[in-house]
């Protein structure tokens, strides 16, 4: 009797939860929708913040259901859909918007949301999944970013409607929105430049932040310009949380900056993206692969040569006193015909902003295999495996790795534009005066 008075007092707790919805669902102001150019109407259903994010399509009393524990909510969770975390390689947040069409779009067609900021679209990375239709018949998609400006109470978003096939498209509609994230941030405030970081008998000096080429970092030791650091990995951040990450990714190819012989780093990167904030912090990973110890080299003795055909792939790893060390065996990237080739494994999710979440540096030295066939390593990060190899020796340098950030005024972005001088004419290669074209033709006009 008793747990028949438990189980109707659980039930009538559920009906008074999915009463209470229902009607705060009635008074809440209803989301915005826009009208395709085919006269399909899409309606946004919900904005979402997090690394990862759920969202039930199914009816009111579905969703309420759906959170019960067990087998008994895993019923009602047959119309949810899940995103996640997968345009940085570190911990991020994303904003993602979702969507619901009123029938079945336009095949080949997909939406995108981009967030536009003092009236400009804001140019970071997005991403859009093609439309699905669920098990009860709704047709669904989302689009989400990693960068935003979070500060703001309302977000204001431009949704476009792309081809699949080009990418291209038109615009559909400018929603305006709630900010899921908006809040009381710290305020940075930007040092001045040059500004130095020392590590041990090393200092890192942040000279210039810009845009292409305009960032550079010069690193001395003992007095002397250094050579040996090399920046594999940058990011820029601000205090809201916004983060923008690039780092050394061997399977496709090094992005490794070396110093010149003054000890300058000229960092080749873009900066865009990012929204307005008064101060960012710039990182930089800084590996010193020019220059390993003795204790930093290692011989990996009988790793298995598995790779067997142009599409395999797997990882191999080992232990030693310094970490973790992963291989993997994949096509090779850069080659027409996608020949298998072993490199350092990268993890797809590294926080580098954090250095004790780092995973080691790694550079592929020397190799040979079980025939004593030497093997050739391209750029100390990959190699072919000749056919027929069964295991292989590999000679690694695991170097020292130091993460250093800078607190920069974004407004050097814009200034950097504007810095370009025309180059100044020696003076051996002036044009007389006397043979002056604009000259010329007014002694003509005489």
């Amino acid at each position: 009797m008793r747990k028949k008075w438990l189980v109707l007092l659980c039930l009538l707790v559920i009906a008074s939860g999915v009463a209470l919805w229902l009607w705060s669902a009635q008074r809440s102001e209803p989301m915005p929708s826009f009208l395709l150019p085919d006269s399909n109407r899409v309606h946004l259903v919900a904005v979402t913040v997090g690394t990862n994010a759920k969202i039930n399509f199914g009816t009111p009393i579905e969703r309420v259901l759906a959170r019960l524990p067990g087998e008994l909510g895993k019923r009602f969770k047959g119309n949810e859909v899940s995103t996640f975390s997968h345009l940085s390689p570190t911990p991020s947040a994303e904003i993602v918007f979702w969507f619901r069409y009123e029938r079945p779009p336009q095949l080949g067609t997909y939406l995108s949301a981009q967030i536009v900021e003092q009236g400009e679209p804001l140019r970071g990375r997005r991403y859009s999944s093609h439309p699905t239709t669920l098990s009860n018949g709704v047709t669904v998609a989302h689009s989400g970013t990693l960068l935003w400006p979070r500060r703001d109470r309302m977000l204001t978003v431009r949704v476009e409607q792309l081809s699949q096939a080009t990418h291209q498209g038109v615009d559909v509609g400018q929603l305006t929105v709630a900010n899921p994230a908006s809040g009381n941030y710290p305020i940075w405030v930007p040092e001045k430049l040059p500004a130095a970081r020392d590590f041990e008998n090393t200092s890192f000096t942040l000279e210039s932040f810009g845009r292409a080429s305009l960032t550079r970092v010069r690193v001395i030791s003992g007095g002397e310009p250094e050579r040996s650091w090399e920046v594999w990995g940058h990011w820029l951040r601000d205090a809201t949380g916004n983060l923008d990450v690039k780092r050394n990714e061997p399977q496709w190819g090094p992005t490794r900056e070396r110093a010149d012989s003054r000890g300058i780093i000229t960092l080749h990167a873009w900066w865009f993206g990012m929204p307005t904030e008064p101060a960012w912090k710039v990182g930089f990973q800084f590996v010193r692969a020019g220059s390993l110890a003795s204790n930093e080299v290692f011989v990996l003795r009988g790793v298995p040569a598995s790779a067997t055909g142009p599409r395999s792939s797997g990882t191999w790893g080992t232990n030693l006193p310094m970490g973790v060390v992963q291989l993997r065996y994949q096509p090779d990237w850069d080659d027409p015909s996608r020949k298998p080739c072993l490199v350092p494994y990268v993890p797809e999710v590294v926080d580098l902003a954090n250095a004790r979440q780092n995973p080691l540096a790694v550079v592929i030295l020397d190799a040979v295999n079980d025939a004593g066939q030497k093997i050739r390593v391209t750029g100390e990060r990959k190699m072919h495996i000749p056919t027929g190899s069964k295991t292989l020796d590999i000679t690694i340098g695991i170097p020292r790795q130091h993460c250093v950030e800078y607190t920069v005024d974004p407004k050097t972005l814009d200034e950097s534009r504007r810095s370009v001088q025309p180059i100044s004419t020696p003076d051996h290669l002036k044009i007389p005066d006397t043979i002056r074209p604009e000259k010329i033709l007014r002694e003509l006009d005489k």
